[in-house]
């Protein structure tokens, strides 16, 4: 997601008010839906749940402190799939 100063700052205003608990359940709530949305849903459906999931992602991250770590992560995991990917061809 690409954060703005005005939307980081956004969406730390609204997981400061509910907090870390209430955040990190309403997270597993979207996701549920993400995956039905998947399943069965409309290009529409899929659009606003991944958005929702991505908003609430983005403040899960702070609330846990995690973002540097899970952004490191990420890039460990790109690269190790670009390597598969690679070695698929050499077969």
């Amino acid at each position: 997601m690409n954060l703005t100063r005005e939307r980081r700052l956004k969406l730390n205003k609204i997981a400061e008010h509910y907090g870390k608990e209430h955040q990190r359940l309403k997270l597993i709530e979207e996701l549920g839906e993400l995956t039905s949305a998947l399943a069965t849903g409309t290009e529409g459906d899929v659009i606003g749940e991944l958005a929702d999931v991505e908003v609430m992602m983005e403040q899960i991250k702070d609330l846990f402190g995690v973002r540097t770590k899970v952004e490191g992560v990420i890039t460990l995991k790109i690269e190790r799939q670009i390597r598969r990917i690679a070695y698929e061809r050499t077969d």
